[in-house]
This record gives structure tokens, sequence and C-alpha cells, in this order.
């Protein structure tokens, strides 16, 4: 019984930590994002920002993938419009929405 106890209090130590680390990464990607003049980097920050967002939170993580396209398609970055429609057909499909998953791969 005391090993389970032990087990689970490692567990949740654990998931507690990397709560934290994922809070801090996504506040320096936005501070990072907020200072950047250059595109094709708001582009790879949008794009690492949806895929911390994507296990706690959805509408974040398709709202960062969709500033990616937007900026992607504005400056015709080619490498950040695949990532971008890869990202929020991924998002898409992992919420069950097939169809629309579909048009974005």
């Amino acid at each position: 019984m005391k090993y389970l106890l032990r087990i689970a209090l490692l567990v949740i130590c654990f998931l507690i930590a990397n709560e934290i680390h994922a809070k801090k990464t996504k506040d320096q990607l936005w501070k990072e994002l907020k200072e950047t003049p250059y595109d094709s980097v708001k582009v790879d920050h949008y794009i690492l920002l949806s895929n911390l967002y994507e296990s706690n939170d959805i509408d974040s993580a398709l709202w960062t993938a969709r500033e990616a396209l937007k900026i992607s398609t504005k400056s015709n970055y080619i490498e950040g419009l695949c990532a971008s429609n890869q990202k929020i057909g991924i998002v898409y499909q992992n919420s069950g929405k097939y169809k629309e998953a579909n048009g974005y791969f």
C-alpha cells in the first residue's frame, strides 16, 4: 500500500512540474513572439504555442495555428504554410472533427 502511495505521489509531482515548465515555456514564447520582427520566427513560435496548447486548450491551439497560417500566407512563407495547415488539421483530427481536418491536410 505504501508503495502505491509513493508512486501516486511521484506521478502527481511529475505532472505539477511538467505544468510549471509548460507555463514558463509559453510565457517565453509569447515574449519572444512580441519582440521579433521576422515573420518566419513568428510563425514558428505560433506553431510551438499551438503544440503546447493542444493537450489542454483546443481553442487556443486552433487560434495560434490560424495566426501562423495568416502570417505565412501574408509573407508567402511556404514552410510555414505547410506547418500551419498540418497543425490545424492535427488539432481538428484530435478533436474528432475529421471533415475539417481533411480540408487542412
